[in-house]
Order: structure tokens, then C-alpha cells, then sequence
């Protein structure tokens, strides 16, 4: 496992009701959400509770009955090493440096790291960024994390455009290409032609990426995860709040990861924030400071 310095503390003047968040400097969380949408799962001071073991409905690859042939080759102790942090699977994960254009390991920002650990205790997010935050790397990454080493799991990012969408697939496909011989790679479904914007597990999750600059696009109903980039730029953000966001509320264990710039102050997604800032809504709101420095 890559080995890199360990930047989040837990303090107790952190503490959100049960559930703990870093202290990051650049980032300010918003209040709790409404009833129903804070999981409390996994996100504890120094602690080794696998978020796999909670508020996922899925079962963990590795705990599949029966056994099957391919899971004979998966490194248990690896998977769960993976998933005991908010953050360690994306630190196993190969990804372009745009500074250097060289491929290696993640290392994952303050801010990133922050966000890893909200979608850990909330079931819905929004993130109110800066430009260059890297939030879409990260979210790419939670999407790989999940709907490869949960049974079943289907995820769906937005893009907001063709090149961020193509952007989003290219890095997950790398870095699960780079997993090949790490023991947590999950094979690809054989009987599934694959395709440019989707992934099928052999254990019938999925990963698809779709570009929606003009329209929202149909989810349909089996979203387990879903991610959307620059929410506030959308032509369709209102009705996302109505065809999109009932879709995955309806499913028990959903997770929604919604980012975005600020956008126009009379945008829908201006009023959704406030909502959230608010402790009115279903999501929980992050704000990065971008006059931070990482």
C-alpha cells in the first residue's frame, strides 16, 4: 500500500453531533443535514471501523457466499486496509500528474481528504468549490472505490461537459488498469460490452459516466451513487431537484456527491445551498476556502 503521511486529525472540538470531522483549515462544514440523511458510519477519532462494514447495503466482494473463482484471488486483508480509511483507496490509485505528466500514486489533497471524510457521515453532499480544487479526481475515485468492491453497486457521474466526462473516465479506467496485481481488482463482466463511458463489474455493478451540458439526462432507478459536477452551471437544476434527486432518495442506501463552483447568485443551486447552510435540506453542505493554500 502506498505509504503516505497521515494529514487528517480528529479532534474533539470537532465533533458534529456523532460524527467527527477533520480539522482542515480550507474547509468549512455546514450544519446537519435533515433527519434521515446523516449515516454516522464509519468516520471515527483514530478508530479501524471499515466503512465497507456500514451504510453501504451491499455486501464487501470478499464476503460474497460461495465463494466465487474469482474472488480467490482478492487480498482480504488488502481490501479491508483499503476501506478502513475515508481516504486509503485513492492513495492506492494511480492517477496523471498534471504538474509532472507522469502517472503515479495518488496523494490525496487536505480538501480531498475532507470531502472523503463528509461522504463517509452523510449520505448527501454538495460542495461549494474553487476552481482547480481536483474535487472530480476525487469523486472518480469514491465511485471505483465503491461500486468495484461492493456487490451490485451502480454508480453514475454527470459531467457537466464532453471533455470533463471523458476527463472522469479515463482516470478511473487507469486506475483500475493500475490495480491489476494489487489483489482488490474485481474482473470486468466478460458478457458485457464494454464501452467509453461505462464499466461492468462481474458482480453486476457498474460505473457510467454521461455528459449532460444541455439537458438533464434519465438516471433511471438503480443508482446507488451518483455524482454530479458543476451542479451550479447546469441549464437543469431545477428539474434535477425533480426527476433526478427523488430517483436516488428512494434507494435506502444512496449516495449523492453534488459539486460545483458558486455559479450565478440566482441560480437553483444558490437557493439549495442556503437550504443546506441552513440545516433545511437533505444535503450536507462543504464549503472550501479557496483563499487557503494546500
Amino acid at each position: 500500500m502506498h505509504e503516505a503521511e497521515d494529514q487528517i486529525i480528529w479532534p474533539d472540538n470537532h465533533r458534529k453531533g456523532r460524527v467527527w470531522l477533520p480539522d482542515v483549515p480550507n474547509v468549512l462544514w455546514g450544519p446537519e443535514p435533515m433527519a434521515g440523511f446523516a449515516d454516522h458510519a464509519g468516520v471515527v477519532p483514530n478508530g479501524h471501523i471499515p466503512y465497507t462494514l456500514r451504510g453501504t447495503g451491499a455486501r464487501l466482494v470478499t464476503e460474497i457466499p460461495n465463494a466465487p473463482d474469482w474472488t480467490r484471488s482478492m487480498n482480504r486483508d488488502f481490501v479491508y486496509a483499503v476501506l478502513s480509511k475515508p481516504d486509503a483507496f485513492m492513495q492506492v490509485c494511480h492517477i496523471l500528474n498534471e504538474g509532472t505528466e507522469q502517472v503515479d500514486y495518488a496523494d490525496p489533497t487536505a480538501a480531498q481528504r475532507a470531502v472523503f471524510a463528509a461522504i463517509h457521515a452523510y449520505r448527501w453532499i454538495m460542495i461549494d468549490k474553487y476552481r482547480q480544487a481536483k474535487m472530480t479526481t476525487a469523486a472518480a475515485m469514491w465511485l471505483l472505490r465503491d461500486c468495484m468492491l461492493f456487490e451490485g453497486i451502480n454508480g453514475l457521474l454527470i459531467a457537466n461537459d464532453e471533455p470533463t466526462a471523458k476527463m472522469a473516465f479515463e482516470r478511473i479506467r487507469l486506475a483500475y488498469n493500475k490495480l491489476e496485481e494489487s489483489g482488490i481488482q474485481v474482473p470486468l463482466d466478460a458478457g458485457r460490452k464494454g464501452s467509453a463511458t461505462e464499466l461492468h463489474f462481474v458482480h453486476g455493478g457498474s460505473i457510467k459516466i454521461v455528459s449532460a451540458q444541455s439537458h438533464a439526462p434519465a438516471v433511471g432507478h438503480s443508482i446507488d451513487r451518483m455524482v454530479i459536477t458543476e451542479f451550479g452551471e447546469a441549464l437543469w437544476q431545477r428539474r434535477a431537484s425533480i426527476n433526478i434527486f427523488p430517483t436516488i432518495g428512494k434507494r435506502p442506501f444512496g449516495r449523492v456527491w453534488l459539486e460545483s463552483t458558486p455559479g450565478r447568485d440566482t441560480s437553483y443551486f444558490r437557493g439549495m445551498w442556503q437550504s443546506a447552510m441552513a440545516g433545511t435540506s437533505n444535503f450536507f453542505g462543504v464549503f472550501l476556502r479557496w483563499w487557503f493554500d494546500e
